[in-house]
């Protein structure tokens, strides 16, 4: 990943964080959305991205990925929230940890299939890698 990359999601995630996503341009909201996704990906997998705060954006990240043409990382996590999900995730972190936990359809073997499937596109250097050409050279 790119310094310049890196310069520019930090001022975004903190604008993010400080005003809410709506805050965000349409471009910034795709950066933070790959860039969060990416780092909760390559840090513990799907599952620690639906865990911490970045899946309440589930259907948003899916669509920011589409943006980046990583088409195959957008059907995987589609893939994973409709079966972790059925009814959707929860916009509650607590809510969203319960709803994973209570769902008895998927386990670990699903996880690390879904996970080895990202990995094997990438990760999340893919995404950094064509987020930074994205959002400097179109």
């Amino acid at each position: 990943m790119s310094e310049r990359l890196q310069e520019v999601a930090s001022q975004v995630i903190g604008r993010k964080f400080d005003k809410g996503l709506n805050a965000l341009s349409p471009r910034e909201q795709v950066l933070f959305l790959a860039w969060c996704y990416a780092g909760e990906l390559d840090n513990g997998g799907i599952a620690q991205f639906f865990c911490n705060s970045c899946g309440e954006h589930a259907a948003e990240t899916v669509a920011a990925l589409r943006v980046l043409d990583l088409n195959d990382l957008a059907a995987i996590l589609e893939e994973a929230s409709a079966a972790l999900f059925p009814e959707g995730p929860a916009q509650d972190i607590d809510e969203r940890n319960e709803q994973m936990g209570a769902n008895e359809l998927v386990d670990e073997k699903m996880l690390d299939a879904w996970n080895r499937r990202s990995y094997a596109s990438g990760g999340g250097d893919r995404v950094y890698e064509r987020l930074d050409h994205w959002y400097f050279e179109s």
